[in-house]
């Protein structure tokens, strides 16, 4: 799957490569977030738990694309470029995408039931084995066991380790956009 993601902004990056100098920088901008980072985006909750060369890989494209926007070499540190766009990297995007459609899942009726359906939230489990968990925080999911180690990047397993990471006033924001908010800057934080 990576592959065919980097082969497919290697040729954005190329084109737009040969108009940059012809463009504004807003411009520019708006060239790579549209055709670039939409693929990039694409599906990437797919990528939880991928191999970091892999992720690294993605990363790079993205680091590259930043680069052109500003039109910069590579001496100039591609970390500070992404914070003055505000773009996360890659596997902090690929959590930030998991943990929101996990919000939706569990907050809102916008969210496919099938999704939905994959989250317990950790106090109406009836299973002893987690009965034996602090009860006060109710905003934790249960993560049910999965005997192989394929089976941790599934979206039920997956979903609720990093929701059970999160702080907890991250988990309790029950409004969208203050939730993005806090977990955008939880994220690069972390990052």
């Amino acid at each position: 799957m990576t592959g065919h993601i980097g082969k497919v902004v290697n040729f954005h990056i190329r084109n737009l490569g040969r108009i940059r100098k012809f463009i504004t920088q807003e411009a520019c901008h708006c060239a790579v977030r549209c055709p670039i980072l939409s693929h990039l985006d694409y599906a990437n909750s797919l990528l939880a738990g991928a191999r970091q060369a892999d992720l690294l890989r993605l990363q790079r494209l993205k680091n590259k694309s930043a680069r052109l926007g500003f039109s910069c070499g590579r001496d100039r540190p591609s970390r500070e470029l992404l914070d003055q766009l505000h773009w996360l990297p890659i596997r902090e995007r690929i959590y930030y995408k998991i943990l929101l459609i996990t919000l939706k899942c569990i907050n809102s009726r916008a969210a496919p039931c099938y999704l939905s359906n994959l989250l317990i939230p950790l106090h109406e489990s009836t299973s002893s084995r987690y009965s034996l968990c602090s009860s006060t925080d109710v905003t934790r999911l249960v993560i049910p066991r999965c005997s192989r180690r394929v089976g941790d990047h599934a979206f039920s397993i997956a979903a609720p380790h990093m929701w059970n990471e999160l702080p907890v006033h991250i988990r309790e924001a029950t409004n969208i956009n203050v939730f993005k908010r806090a977990l955008k800057e939880y994220l690069y934080g972390n990052a």
